[in-house]
């Protein structure tokens, strides 16, 4: 789950806190057996997260609840 799909789990309320950080360390993990630097997981988790809260924003309830529903 990169960074929108974090915003999007956290607006949906499909994962706790707790989790979406488990999550976010896994990937962190596979970052690193794949040789992707630290420094650029980050940036492009939180440029993700920036992006999906953005998008959510913008979004209709109807939207929302099509998006909750895929995940």
């Amino acid at each position: 789950m990169g960074g929108a799909m974090h915003a999007a789990a956290q607006v949906c309320g499909d994962h706790t806190d707790p989790q979406l950080q488990d999550i976010k360390k896994k990937q962190n993990k596979t970052r690193k057996e794949s040789g992707l630097r630290e420094a650029d997981f980050d940036v492009a988790f939180e440029q993700g997260l920036q992006r999906g809260r953005k998008d959510l924003e913008g979004a209709t309830n109807t939207q929302r609840n099509q998006m909750c529903d895929k995940l």
